[in-house]
């Protein structure tokens, strides 16, 4: 007698082989979004401290007069701008890039941003970009303090839906039951007697 598998075993077996299988695929395409997303994040990153690397170190190209580097970002790119002029509320007036980057098109930022960094000034308009991987539910925010720290931070991209709050409703007694008070009338207006609605 020679030993065998079954039909029904091989057939077990190669239903649990594809089930892992497809699992596994789609768990590392899931982790190779989560990293095109650090990725992109830590560009933008380096992005932004050679901006502020540039102004501390008053490095000027082609400017009669020097305000500052400008980092701006919008949906699909982000620049580092030189500032040769600034107005009278210390923007800058006509900036000039200096490099700019494109998001990848699955990777896009929710929120524009611009700030200046100025030369031997530690303070920057403080604000923060959500960058978010449009293939998973997946965001990083960049954080940019008024001292011109960043950092960066996981989030989910899901905004929480408010619940609403329930609308208060008075509690009353029901027709024929004890406990009524004048903070706990009965219902549908019947009378209050010693302590029980009649009705």
């Amino acid at each position: 007698m020679s030993k065998s598998f079954t039909l029904i075993e091989l057939l077990v077996t190669t239903t649990i082989i594809l089930i892992f299988g497809g699992l596994s695929l789609a768990y590392y395409n899931n982790f190779n979004q989560e990293k095109s997303l650090k990725k992109e994040t830590q560009k933008l990153v380096n992005a932004i401290e050679l901006a502020k690397k540039k102004a501390n170190s008053g490095e000027v190209q082609n400017c009669s007069s020097f305000c500052g580097y400008q980092f701006l970002v919008n949906s699909n790119s982000y620049a580092v701008n030189i500032c040769c002029t600034c107005d009278t509320n210390g923007n800058c007036a006509n900036p000039t890039p200096i490099i700019t980057y494109s998001l990848p098109s699955n990777i896009n930022s929710l929120n524009s941003f611009a700030t200046i960094f100025k030369p031997l000034s530690p303070l920057v308009t403080p604000g923060s970009i959500r960058l978010k991987n449009n293939n998973i539910t997946q965001c990083e925010q960049i954080s940019i303090n008024q001292a011109g720290v960043v950092e960066n931070q996981k989030i989910n991209c899901l905004e929480p839906t408010p619940t609403p709050t329930p609308t208060p409703t008075p509690l009353c007694v029901p027709p024929g039951g004890w406990g009524c008070s004048y903070t706990r009338p009965c219902c549908y207006g019947m009378p209050c007697i010693a302590g029980i609605c009649i009705h």
